[in-house]
Order: structure tokens, then C-alpha cells, then sequence
């Protein structure tokens, strides 16, 4: 490997943090050397890359270059993918029990939400999660859990469906 390739590889892994692998790298030193007008390593001022030229089909990376990119690939993809998909559709008294939990400032039970201390409320979480509802009205009495009930739901659309939402007191 010559000299100004391992300086720079260097400054990448230390400034960087990056971990480069060498075997790639001389690789494509050879390749750059066999080919020129072909696929190669390109080494400017604190730039490293691969480049392919113009008379080369670009579309089409060289069968070792493939064989050692694949594998990595396969693995982030499959990594990243679980974060690319939404949480599955949960219906609003469930995520309240899994992930609401009222505050020791405002509530008498400061614990995890539990949705059986207010069954008249039920239905109305069941009407919220219903696509075809537009619109939930309610007259109701003082001091039945409403607030709680509506914060934890806007919690659960933030969580697994954003979407706009107006709410009026």
C-alpha cells in the first residue's frame, strides 16, 4: 500500500472513527492500477472514494467488489429495516396499560394507567380508534379521568400514527 494511501487512512480512522478495510483498499489500488480508465480508488486532499469512469459501465461494480459489499449490506438492512416499519395498529386501552403512566404531580394513583378504573371510557377509546369516526363528542361530569384518558391517546397516535389532531376542552 503506498505511503499517501496509509496516511490517509489513518487520518480517516482517527478523525473520523471510521475503521477502514485495508484489503478493500488495496484492492481497488490494484485495480485502479491494472484499469486506469476502469474502476479504482480515488485519494485527493482528505477525500477516499471509489470512482468508476465514464467508459466503464457504472451501473455494474466489479464481482469482488460485490462479493464483499453484500454481506455488510444484507446485515444493516435487516438491522435498520425493524425501524423503517410502523408499530403495529394497538388498540388505545392497550398502549395505555404498556406505556402511559400518570404523573405523581396530578394523579391520586401515580402508576401505570389502568383503564379498568374508568370502563365507561371503553367505548369511546374503541370510537377513537375506529377509521370512520370523524369526529367524538361527550358530555360528562368533572373529575372522570377524561384528561388523562385523551392525553394518553394523543400519546398513543404520537407513538404509532402521527397524524394531525385538534382537541377542544
Amino acid at each position: 500500500m503506498e505511503n499517501g494511501t496509509e496516511h490517509l487512512i489513518a487520518a480517516i480512522e482517527n478523525r473520523r472513527g471510521i475503521k477502514v478495510d485495508r484489503k478493500l483498499v488495496d484492492k481497488l489500488v490494484s485495480a485502479s492500477r491494472e484499469n486506469p480508465n476502469g474502476v479504482g480508488l480515488c485519494t485527493g486532499t482528505g477525500s477516499f472514494g471509489i470512482f468508476a469512469s465514464p467508459c466503464v459501465n457504472a451501473s455494474t461494480p466489479p464481482s469482488w467488489l460485490l462479493q464483499m459489499v453484500r454481506p455488510n449490506l444484507a446485515a444493516m438492512l435487516q438491522r435498520v429495516s425493524k425501524q423503517w416499519m410502523r408499530p403495529p395498529k394497538v388498540p388505545t386501552r392497550q398502549w395505555l396499560v404498556e406505556y402511559f403512566h400518570l404523573p405523581p404531580e396530578g394523579a391520586d394513583l401515580p402508576e401505570a394507567y389502568n383503564p379498568d378504573y374508568v370502563p365507561y371510557l371503553w367505548r369511546i377509546f374503541h370510537a377513537l380508534d375506529d377509521s370512520v369516526v370523524r369526529m367524538v363528542a361527550m358530555q360528562k361530569a368533572a373529575q372522570i379521568g377524561w384528561t388523562f384518558g385523551l392525553v394518553g391517546y394523543i400519546g398513543k397516535r404520537i407513538h404509532t400514527d402521527p397524524c394531525p389532531i385538534i382537541i377542544v376542552f
